[in-house]
């Protein structure tokens, strides 16, 4: 992943910045300088930006990005058209593509690492593919490279109404998991059953029941957990897991400090991780990229992995699209649109 340190002379374009007069609280639509060309790299026309809990935190000041990358221009994820060719990496100018950058992809042009972008599919449209990239890709490397699931597995996902836990519970469904899930609202769990994307326990009031609602449907516990509140989310589940369970940890919107009952580690010898995407290395990014070409692409359909739309804004519209995120009303991703449907 690259960002956009050099600019076209004199060119500008569209995109969101976080307001100079209010720093860390605002965003707003602004122009700013048009990334140039470079052998390298591939620009790519932005159709439509996902965003995602990391871009709240941006703005809000608590997640600066990685160095290289736009302090000021938040955006993870993005899906459009490329404006450059890149024979080595397969992409030619004019293919519909997705990927995810550090930051800046809230814009009407992108540049990034051919290497890490994925083609997308003609019968998605460009507001599903740029809420694509950054939850399935997560899904994807947290489920089908750092703890794979297979077949017959049994697959606990806090937060599961998120774009990245719903991606996660259509990913595991697909590869024949049994997928659980938690929320705090019941009309959220209402919604991820009638989806067909497994059972889900209101924690409305904390986790109490949760081992009791996990056994009930897996005697032997949950063999995966992705967690995506962590804090003391940590702790009150491990009792759930099955006997060499494992324990993915991919966000600390409960809290940062996790705590691990020793007995339950070792007595049941548990693994746990802990991954982000965002700061990992252009060829790491590749390597997911190239990972999920062959293991996840194939599972891209309506009818298995898809993107979950909650709600789609213009991009003069970014502070309204931010508000409803924040809200924690959505199910699924909200979307910039920055092109023609």
């Amino acid at each position: 992943m690259e960002t956009d340190a050099q600019s076209a002379p004199g060119e500008r374009m569209r995109a969101v910045v976080i307001a100079a007069d209010a720093p860390g609280t605002v965003v707003v639509r602004d122009d700013v300088p048009t990334p140039a060309a470079e052998p390298s790299l591939v620009r790519v026309r932005v159709h439509a930006a996902g965003l995602n809990r990391a871009d709240l935190l941006q703005v809000a000041g608590r997640y600066p990005p990685p160095p290289g990358a736009p302090p000021d221009r938040p955006g993870l994820e993005f899906a459009g058209i490329a404006l450059d060719d890149a024979p080595q990496a397969g992409l030619e100018r004019g293919m519909r593509v997705c990927g995810l950058v550090p930051g800046g992809a809230q814009s009407d042009v992108v540049r990034a690492d051919p290497r890490t972008l994925l083609p997308v599919s003609g019968a998605m449209s460009w507001d599903e593919a740029g809420a694509f990239p950054e939850a399935a890709l997560t899904a994807f490397d947290a489920l089908g490279r750092r703890a794979p699931i297979a077949a017959g597995d049994t697959v606990l996902i806090h937060a599961i109404a998120s774009g990245v836990g719903l991606a996660a519970a259509q990913y595991a469904r697909a590869l024949g998991a049994r997928v659980l899930g938690t929320t705090r609202t019941a009309a959220k769990a209402e919604q991820v059953s009638a989806m067909g994307l497994g059972e889900v326990h209101v924690t409305r009031d904390g986790l109490g029941g949760l081992e009791a609602f996990v056994r009930d449907r897996s005697a032997d516990g949950a063999t995966h957990v992705l967690d995506l509140v962590g804090g003391a989310y940590v702790a009150a589940t491990l009792p759930s897991l099955a006997l060499r369970g494992h324990y993915v940890v991919l966000a600390t919107l409960g809290g940062a400090d996790v705590s691990v009952p020793g007995r339950f580690l070792l007595a049941r010898r548990l693994t746990l991780h802990g991954s982000v995407l965002r700061s990992r290395s252009v060829d790491e990014h590749a390597e997911l990229a190239s990972d999920a070409r062959a293991r996840l692409l194939p599972h891209v359909r309506p009818d298995a992995v898809w993107p979950v739309l909650d709600a789609t804004f213009p991009l003069d519209a970014a502070p309204a699209a931010y508000a409803r995120l924040a809200s924690d009303a959505t199910l699924g991703k909200v979307v910039l649109r920055l092109g023609e449907e």
